[in-house]
């Protein structure tokens, strides 16, 4: 093998849950345009059309039927890192000038080139809180809807409700599994979940999700049933994620991010023709009619009440799935701690809350 290169997974593919609007022009006369959201998964070629669109995958659309909000994937690695990389990403222009993972960045001179590690602290950077620096994650997987080997189908998002999910449910399935999530049978889905930011009129944001459908003891059986099949291929596996681990997130395509999730980027962007919030709230969220305010509880003991009641309905309904194991490991993973009262970080614990109501109402629907 070559030296020096930088190994990269070959895309074939795109899964998007928007795409480029319409197009505008701003005041100066520039023609720009900005992103759309959809309720549903799209999937494309590589190819672009007459407006620079990614061609929409007619097969494998047809296969999935119209407006699909769950498609069949499968990952190949079991580390989450090879399989769903994520970052903060600041961009000037169409490159990517600053990229940090929360406790260290690399800040690029878009003049000079010279790299320069600083502090990454998401809680204190201007750039975040003035949206110009984006969480970012791309999922590589393959689709079921398939038979092509030797690359994979990329989401992107910088959204994030969707990154702390999906992270979450890898996090959660790995850890039921004993690390194995390369093989495994799962579901990418495409779910609204209401919320209601800085007192505002309730909003629905589309959220991105994992999830295994089974109970743990089919998951582990298929864990099994896989590791059987792979254990004379399991070091060259191995050997693999240890040279992938070479990846660069930042060899996506940079200006295809830009186009798409940092549309302020553009030279005829104007903000006062573009009423779109370019955080994950004004991107991603729709505004819904005729809904009351969702009300705001800001009383700490009410939320704690709120999320012992819905652990203990989740209990009543999947009383094996939900045990004192899988609730300490999902406030875990919510709060940092395995009991919800020792906990006073009140936003975890309404994140948590509205979770909980999530999976509650999500099931009530399928009965």
């Amino acid at each position: 093998m070559i030296k020096g290169l930088t190994l990269g997974l070959a895309e074939i593919g795109k899964i998007k849950i928007g795409k480029k609007g319409a197009e505008r022009t701003s005041k100066a006369g520039n023609k720009f345009r900005l992103p759309t959201k959809d309720d549903h998964f799209t999937i494309t070629t590589l190819e672009r059309d007459g407006n620079d669109d990614f061609k929409v995958d007619m097969r494998i659309m047809k296969e999935l039927g119209e407006n699909p909000k769950e498609l069949r994937i499968m990952l190949i690695y079991d580390d989450i890192d090879q399989n769903f990389p994520t970052r903060y990403a600041r961009y000037f222009g169409t490159k990517c000038v600053c990229s940090g993972n929360g406790e260290r960045a690399r800040l690029i001179n878009d003049k000079t080139g010279e790299i320069k590690e600083i502090a990454c602290d998401p809680s204190a950077c201007p750039h975040i809180k003035e949206r110009r620096c984006k969480i970012n994650g791309t999922l590589n997987c393959l689709l079921e809807n398939t038979n092509t080997l030797g690359g994979v189908y990329k989401f992107r998002t910088t959204s994030y409700h969707s990154v702390k999910q999906i992270l979450s449910s890898l996090l959660f399935i790995q850890r039921m599994t004993g690390g194995t999530l390369a093989g495994i049978p799962l579901f990418l889905t495409l779910s609204p979940k209401h919320v209601s930011p800085d007192n505002t009129k309730g909003l629905t944001v589309y959220v991105v999700n994992i999830e295994y459908r089974g109970s743990r003891t089919n998951l582990i059986d298929t864990v099994i049933d896989l590791n059987q099949k792979l254990l004379s291929q399991t070091g060259a596996i191995k050997a693999i994620e240890l040279k992938t681990k070479q990846i660069e997130f930042a060899n996506d395509p940079e200006a295809e991010i830009v186009q798409e999730f940092y549309p302020e980027q553009q030279d005829g962007y104007e903000k006062e023709n573009a009423p779109i919030v370019l955080s994950e709230e004004e991107i991603e969220m729709i505004p819904v009619e005729q809904e009351e305010k969702v009300e705001i509880v800001d009383d700490i003991d009410d939320v704690k009440k709120g999320v012992s009641a819905n652990y203990q309905k989740l209990q009543s309904l999947f009383s094996k799935e939900w045990d004192n194991d899988y609730i300490r490991e999902h406030n875990r993973l919510f709060l940092g701690v395995q009991d919800a009262k020792k906990c006073d970080d009140i936003d975890k614990l309404k994140a948590l809350l509205t979770d909980l109501e999530s999976r509650i109402d999500k099931i009530e629907q399928e009965v």
